[in-house]
């Protein structure tokens, strides 16, 4: 009898020990996907955002409201997601297009809402600033329980703010 009270309780304390270590490693593989996802959409729209009539010119700047179109697009495919808030970037202006937040919902229910900001940096005109943000939604069930609790406990956010060149590659 002893042997099953040990085992019982070595069952539940381990199990209290790994789950944790579970949802670290899925904070890990959503936060690597979404920078994964902001990498190849940044370099993807970089490329198509670049017309032939700018080669032509020999110009290498690249239209901003052109980028943003291309990025979203891009960004929608590669996590699988849905642009919640539509908007015409072609009749926007980039000080719109700043002071406006994309929000994306996941459609298999995979991520919360993400959130996504571009902004021109002032300085250099060439310059993109990206922010994403998204509340992590838990895998075990242990932390959707506190989540329900007191959503404050159990709050986790994976941002990613990170300047891009929009400049075309030689």
């Amino acid at each position: 009898m002893k042997k099953y009270a040990f085992t019982v309780l070595g069952i539940i304390f381990f199990s209290g020990l790994v789950f944790p270590f579970i949802e670290m490693l899925g904070i890990f593989i959503d936060k690597s996907q979404i920078e994964n996802a902001f990498r190849q959409a940044s370099k993807s729209a970089i490329f198509k955002s670049y017309e032939f009539a700018d080669r032509a010119n020999q110009t290498n700047q690249i239209n901003f409201k052109r980028f943003v179109e291309e990025y979203i697009e891009i960004f929608q495919d590669i996590l699988d997601v849905q642009l919640v808030n539509t908007y015409d970037i072609n009749s926007m202006s980039e000080a719109q297009i700043e002071s406006t937040e994309f929000i994306f919902r996941s459609i298999d229910e995979r991520y919360n809402d993400i959130s996504v900001k571009f902004k021109l940096n002032s300085g250099i005109s060439s310059e993109c600033n990206v922010t994403i943000k998204s509340k992590y939604r838990f895998k075990t069930n242990y932390m959707k329980i506190a989540e329900s609790i007191n959503p404050n406990l159990a709050f986790f956010e994976i941002g990613i703010n990170k300047d891009i060149l929009l400049i075309a590659p030689n």
